[in-house]
């Protein structure tokens, strides 16, 4: 509400991008179920193709940044 009379409101975001084929996701996948208890189902979510790639999710983000009604509506995408 603070924003709303200033000259050049600040815009906030949440994101959730869900999970992206990173790094980090390899490692996971290689630790023991001691270790990280849900590596099995990170594992069959890689296996499945539904880790999506960090250029495609670079792109999504640039697209709803960029968009003409970024910060006036909420925008729900579902990959």
């Amino acid at each position: 509400m603070e924003q709303l009379n200033k000259e050049y409101p600040a815009k906030v975001v949440s994101v959730y991008p869900g999970m992206i084929d990173t790094q980090l996701q390899a490692e996971i996948r290689s630790v023991s179920n001691e270790t990280f208890p849900y590596v099995d189902q990170f594992i069959q979510i890689a296996q499945e193709g539904k880790l999506q790639t960090p250029e495609y999710t670079a792109s999504k983000l640039i697209e709803i940044l960029f968009s003409e009604n970024f910060g006036s509506t909420v925008v729900i995408e579902e990959l």
